[in-house]
């Protein structure tokens, strides 16, 4: 099976990731137009309060207690297998963890670059733990 490259915003994503640069991810997702300040408070706190400790969590040793629903290691367990039902039950324990984080709500059309994030997040992690394992 021929492996798909990842997006170019994967790679950003990635490249954030390693170097703990979120401005090379967010210049990837243009804000809408008159909503700049809203949209960098919004990319800032997902990149540092949910995909960042994501990473460092599936870099980790796995967990000895029950896998705990909202729970960063559940949403890296969500990203291992992408399917429809895991892009959304990973949109809403994101919005679950974003709310409880930050004390905003995340509006419905955010959906959309949610369902990019995870994707993304998914194809960077499957990406990096098959370079891993072929080492």
């Amino acid at each position: 099976m021929i492996e798909q490259p990842a997006s170019v915003s994967a790679r950003a994503l990635l490249i954030a990731l390693l170097t703990r640069q979120s401005c090379v991810w967010r210049a990837h997702f243009p804000p809408p137009r008159g909503r700049e300040q809203l949209w960098q408070e919004i990319s800032d706190n997902l990149y540092n309060k949910i995909l960042e400790p994501m990473w460092w969590c599936c870099r980790g040793p796995k967990p000895v207690t029950m896998l705990e629903k909202d729970s960063l290691y559940w949403l890296c367990v969500l990203a291992e297998e992408p399917t429809p039902a895991a892009i959304e039950l990973w949109i809403l324990s994101a919005k679950f963890r974003y709310k409880k984080l930050t004390g905003c709500s995340l509006a419905e059309e955010t959906d959309k670059f949610l369902s990019v994030c995870f994707m993304d997040f998914a194809a960077i992690n499957k990406m990096y733990n098959s370079h891993k394992r072929q080492r």
